[in-house]
């Protein structure tokens, strides 16, 4: 009994039975270098630790940094317009397993110029921009479907933004009320059923009242990127690298008064003179005295002038610089010259490689913006059409909406070597293991589009008696190695002739 009981004693001290140190994390040791490091560390949920004051500090933060800083500034809006473009393109596929024919298709042409001039009229690709851009900066924003008479088209429905700042629970149901969380109405198994809006937001300087007005679920829009089971409110995205990013901010502040510290003539005048003399001037402690530009100047006896010694921080500053914007990007997945803007440093090689990640990144995005709101709004839309005198004819015999079949084409990347990768979709259309449709639709075009503008090219070309077939039907080019894999290479052929020559000089000498 004693020696389980010492086998427990042991164990409870970090011990092993034989009077050894149990194996542990690092992280989870408690040493006092490390007490304050992990000082803050707590074990709140979501809901507890993203209070709405937190959050709203953090997103007042990030609005002044992105106001003042061009870094963030810079990256918001270069996030978004990579996102968004100028927005998703309506592309309706075959439904059902009969192959649709040529009046079908018709009619599915129709319905999407139709959508796209919808788009164009409540600018919904600016509204998407704005919507990701608020989400970076605020954590989150919503957008509310509603109906805007004002529209021309046959289709009233709209796109309406809302700040996060306008999400807020009644007041006479924010303490007695377990449905209510941050503005967000929840039903007995936890479904979002309403959310509530104030209908002013709270930072108008005219603001006289706090009511709100409740909008169901399936109307709204709430875009944000939860990281945590639970968490059903946005944090803003810069939380990360605001310190950072202020940091960045300011030092660069700090390098500019040095600077002006070292062109201005600015020092202390002393004086061994004892004041009680007359003979010399007299001056209150701290006190300045204007000094004109390039001039010689002459002082009192017994006075002396002594310069400010300003160490200028600007060589190292450029290098800093770069490893901020380093981490300024991580969160976002955004590689160096999106963040600093600059390219200088890169060569072909590495400038593909750091935009596979951001690419990828975007890809999924707008995976997750489809699925949460383009696709939301799309239903919404063939809801209100089809109802419509103008184009209720074009949804008549169709199947159910959720039989349909539809994509959504984005504006896509530009090539870096335009040949390689042409080469490569033509090697992947002759293996079939590509399709016309998704190549086109990587470069934000239509594929019928394409096609359709080939042919009525085709057909004028041969009515005005020119070769349907280019001089040059098929281009055959060396692939070209970027400049830097050239100078590798030379390198190599240097290395391994002096490696022959001295393989030949031992072979004499042997």
């Amino acid at each position: 009994m004693a020696g389980v009981f010492s086998r427990l004693v042991n164990w409870l001290r970090g011990s092993d039975s034989r009077g050894g140190r149990r194996s542990t994390y690092d992280a989870a040791e408690s040493q006092k270098e490390l007490k304050e490091h992990w000082s803050a560390a707590d074990a709140l949920s979501a809901a507890s630790l993203n209070t709405p004051e937190v959050r709203a500090t953090l997103r007042q933060r990030a609005r002044l940094e992105a106001r003042n800083n061009p870094t963030a500034a810079g990256l918001l809006s270069r996030i978004a317009f990579d996102l968004i473009g100028t927005g998703p393109r309506l592309q309706l596929g075959p439904m059902g397993d009969a192959e649709p024919t040529k009046e079908l298709t018709l009619r599915y042409r129709k319905i999407e110029r139709a959508f796209a001039k919808w788009t164009k009229e409540i600018c919904l690709a600016k509204k998407l921009r704005i919507l990701h851009e608020s989400r970076l900066r605020d954590g989150e924003c919503f957008a509310v479907l509603k109906t805007t008479r004002a529209l021309k088209g046959p289709v009233k429905l709209d796109v309406c933004l809302i700040e996060a700042d306008q999400c807020q629970s009644p007041y006479d149901r924010l303490l007695n009320d377990a449905k209510f969380v941050d503005g967000i109405e929840f039903d007995a198994d936890g479904n979002r059923t309403k959310y509530h809006f104030l209908k002013q937001h709270p930072g108008h300087n005219w603001r006289t009242s706090f009511e709100t007005e409740a909008v169901h679920a399936e109307a709204v829009i709430h875009w944000y990127r939860p990281t945590r089971p639970g968490q059903v409110r946005g944090v803003s995205e810069m939380a990360p690298v605001l310190n950072t990013l202020a940091q960045l901010r300011r030092w660069g502040i700090a390098t500019l008064t040095n600077m002006e510290t070292a062109a201005h003539i600015t020092g202390v005048l002393e004086s061994d003179m004892p004041s009680d003399t007359g003979t010399a001037p007299t001056f209150e402690t701290m006190d300045e005295v204007d000094m004109p530009r390039g001039a010689l100047l002459t002082l009192p006896g017994g006075w002396k002038a002594s310069s400010f010694q300003a160490n200028q921080p600007n060589q190292k500053f450029e290098t800093a610089k770069e490893a901020y914007e380093g981490d300024i990007g991580r969160p976002f997945h955004a590689p160096f010259n999106v963040v600093a803007g600059n390219s200088s440093k890169y060569n072909y090689s590495s400038g593909r490689l750091d935009h596979l990640n951001y690419h990828s990144s975007i890809w999924v995005e707008r995976d997750d913006l489809q699925k949460d709101g383009v696709d939301r709004i799309a239903y919404a839309w063939f809801e209100e059409a089809m109802v419509t005198r103008e184009l209720g004819d074009l949804f008549v015999g169709l199947p159910p909406f959720e039989d349909w079949n539809w994509d959504w084409q984005w504006d896509g990347f530009e090539s870096i070597d335009p040949v390689k990768d042409a080469t490569a979709e033509e090697l992947e259309l002759a293996n079939n293991t590509n399709t016309l449709a998704e190549i086109c639709a990587a470069k934000g075009r239509h594929w019928e589009d394409v096609l359709a503008q080939r042919a009525r090219e085709q057909a004028r070309m041969k009515e005005l008696g020119l070769g349907i077939e280019p001089v040059a039907a098929r281009i055959r080019t060396e692939p070209t190695e970027p400049k830097d894999s050239q100078d590798e290479s030379r390198n190599r052929e240097k290395d391994d002739a002096a490696e022959d020559r001295e393989d030949e000089a031992a072979l004499a000498f042997a």
